[in-house]
């Protein structure tokens, strides 16, 4: 880090005691008052946000900016430990957003600060305004609609106040920074496209809001928006901005049919749409359709034959009704490639995004289709006959259906590629790579997944509830439920997948 200038490091004694001065003043508000911690967490993080609006004219360089945030990332951590500062530490949940706050501005200020500070700014802010409003409106009303995406409660109110806050924050900083207004100059032209725009960004942060808990919104809101801002305002064209804006309509409408049609809780529906934005918006229908077709078939299956599996459904952690563990268990491995190959190009992410739907894909139709096998599975470790529905179990018509499965969702991904580059070894490799990665989900499921006996009839399921009664644990790791293990099938079968294809460009 070059030395820092006279002027830099009088400017950041400035910002610094300001900053103390600020928490100093919170914590003694709230002692004298009575303010809440929540209201003075909030109070600090907007404050710090319009702080941050200033940041680039202070500073033109990266290097003060990432100093000043480092030590403020070693006090917040020293002081959540310590019970310091308990107006900004202290909650009714146990959260670590004050050190994920200034862990999210040091990453944007090393991504973008030399080059574009202004990406970091509006990120953090929509994240000061958006996250301050929702708190604000949704602690403020008397009886909010709430719900629980994750582990953390929130309310409709706040979340509708959360995408207004984001899309004033947006707002302010086009007015404020003339780089960001530059940025944004092609859209302009259009108000209704620049008005979509601004509802889909705000509309996405919004959503990394609902489904984050204990502070982690903290980072995952400034660091989404920057990523999305990032892409689709490179200044080449606005294809990128209208790709995000449809991708935020197809997500939308996809969450809420599969909603209503009971193929997602509310909180499967939250994920998806989050999920599905990101590969739409950066991916297109190249990303889009392999794992819309696992999507759209797996739901199906699951509806196949349903008084046949619903004593199977017993024994089942969870139903076919997916929730946000299920489809990021299933899709999340594929949305962080497509972030990596976007970060990171590379023609290999696309296979190695290919390899998890196929395994994925294989594991969901082998249980799905190995329901209608006339004989019962077999063990996969001690190859003993079982009932059906047995974690680890295996039979012909399931590994059939599942080969089965990884050829048509590979099949799918490699249509978009020009034909000289795959063949038919191409696809029987990727659903290769989905079948071995399968075969490691019913291992694992075998041995180390964990399962509960039930008190009332003895049976064995992965259900903690059962027959009306709180079940017993009878093996396996406790942390290793079925979404850990479906979370691992597809990373398998992306690692297997980007190694088969490491020598190809």
């Amino acid at each position: 880090m070059d030395c820092l200038s006279n002027k830099e490091l009088t400017r950041l004694v400035f910002v610094s005691v300001g900053l103390l001065i600020a928490l100093g003043t919170t914590e003694f508000v709230r002692r004298r008052f009575g303010v809440s911690a929540e209201v003075g967490r909030k109070t600090v993080h907007i404050g710090t946000g319009v702080l941050i609006l200033f940041a680039p004219g202070w500073f033109p360089r990266a290097a003060p900016v990432l100093l000043i945030t480092a030590l403020f990332i070693i006090l917040n951590i020293q002081a959540y430990a310590a019970g310091w500062l308990p107006s900004v530490h202290r909650s009714s949940r146990r959260s670590f957003g004050t050190v994920y706050y200034p862990l999210a501005f040091l990453i944007l200020t090393a991504l973008f600060w030399e080059r574009a500070p202004d990406l970091a700014v509006v990120s953090m802010l929509v994240l000061a305004f958006g996250d301050g409003a929702a708190a604000a409106v949704g602690e403020s009303i008397r009886s909010p609609h709430l719900y629980r995406i994750t582990s953390d409660q929130k309310s409709i109110e706040g979340t509708i106040a959360m995408v207004v806050a984001a899309m004033a924050a947006l707002a302010l900083t086009a007015w404020f920074l003339p780089s960001f207004s530059a940025r944004i100059a092609p859209v302009l032209e259009s108000p209704a496209r620049l008005a979509a725009f601004a509802i889909s960004v705000s509309l996405f942060a919004g959503a990394w809001e609902a489904a984050s808990s204990r502070g982690l919104d903290n980072l995952t809101i400034p660091l989404m928006t920057a990523l999305v801002l990032a892409h689709c305002l490179d200044g080449t064209s606005i294809e990128r901005i209208d790709q995000f804006i449809a991708a935020t309509g197809l997500a939308l409408c996809t969450a809420v049919v599969s909603y209503r049609s009971r193929f997602l809780e509310h909180s499967g529906a939250a994920a998806t749409f989050l999920l599905a934005t990101l590969v739409y918006g950066f991916g297109g229908w190249m990303w889009t359709l392999p794992i819309l077709t696992f999507f759209v078939l797996s739901s199906v299956l699951s509806r196949t034959g349903r008084n046949m599996k619903r004593r199977m459904e017993s024994l089942y952690e969870k139903g076919s009704t997916r929730d946000a563990g299920q489809v990021l268990a299933n899709g999340g491995a594929a949305g962080i490639i497509l972030v990596l190959s976007v970060l990171l190009p590379d023609p290999r992410w696309y296979l190695a995004y290919l390899g998890s739907i196929a395994a994925v894909t294989a594991d969901t139709w082998a249980t799905e289709l190995g329901a209608f096998s006339r004989s019962a599975p077999r063990h996969v470790v001690s190859f003993k006959r079982v009932e059906k529905g047995t974690s680890g179990a295996v039979s012909v018509m399931g590994s059939a259906g599942g080969a089965f499965g990884a050829v048509v969702t590979s099949a799918v991904g490699l249509l978009f590629l020009p034909p000289e580059a795959w063949s038919v070894a191409t696809i029987a490799l990727l659903a290769g790579c989905g079948l071995a990665a399968g075969g490691i989900d019913s291992l694992l499921g075998a041995t180390m997944q964990v399962h509960f006996r039930c008190i009332v009839c003895e049976r064995i399921t992965e259900r903690r509830t059962h027959c009306g009664a709180q079940t017993v644990p009878a093996r396996g790791v406790r942390w290793m439920n079925n979404d850990v293990v479906n979370t691992i099938c597809a990373c398998s079968g992306a690692a297997f997948a980007f190694l088969i294809f490491w020598g190809f460009a």
